[in-house]
């Protein structure tokens, strides 16, 4: 999963500036190279800020797309696994 947590990682960076309006963040491999070049701490704190706005749009997306592929999944999972009745019980 790390491929894809890295792959996704600018996506929800960019959804959070823009959902957050926080467009003083810049958040491009140039600005980043140029930031640590200058400042590597300013830019450590900003990598840090821009990490936790990615968090937050990952926080607010996670309830309403889990949401989807639960009751897309759920008459899959209902067709193809069959129901097992855990309250019966073997008598000796």
């Amino acid at each position: 999963m790390q491929p894809l947590q890295l792959l996704l990682f600018i996506p929800f960076a960019r959804l959070g500036i823009a959902l957050l309006k926080l467009e003083n963040l810049r958040f491009s491999l140039e600005e980043i190279i140029a930031m640590f070049k200058a400042d590597w701490l300013e830019a450590l704190h900003m990598l840090w800020q821009v990490n936790l706005v990615a968090v937050v749009a990952w926080a607010i997306l996670a309830v309403p797309i889990g949401a989807v592929i639960y009751f897309v999944m759920l008459p899959i999972f209902r067709r193809f696994i069959p129901a097992t009745n855990i309250l019966k019980t073997d008598k000796i």
